[in-house]
């Protein structure tokens, strides 16, 4: 009896050590921007670059994030910055999708 409660106890530990990360997928219209990604809830996360401009998605462990994106100069204006967006996460969702649009 007591090997069962110990490994139930050892299991759930597991678990909730383990945390659950959501997939944040970043579109652009047009695509090819750099995404730019921070967790929120303390002041010590830091702002993360993309793996690829978009389309792009990331794996992160943060229950709400803040995402922009920065399309490249293209010759006639500089480089152009999106707005914000705050977006929720779930753990009961697999994937969020995040779109931006070139104003």
């Amino acid at each position: 009896m007591k090997n069962k409660v110990f490994l139930a106890s050892l299991m759930s530990v597991a678990v909730l050590l383990s945390g659950c990360a959501t997939t944040v997928k970043v579109t652009s219209e047009p695509a090819g921007a750099m995404v730019r990604l921070r967790g929120e809830g303390r002041a010590a996360f830091r702002w993360m670059t993309g793996p690829t401009v978009t389309p792009c998605e990331m794996s992160v462990y943060y229950g709400r994030v803040n995402v922009y994106v920065i399309w490249p100069a293209d010759g006639k204006t500089g480089p152009v910055k999106s707005e914000k967006k705050e977006v929720e996460l779930s753990a009961w969702r697999d994937v969020e999708t995040v779109n931006f649009v070139k104003p």
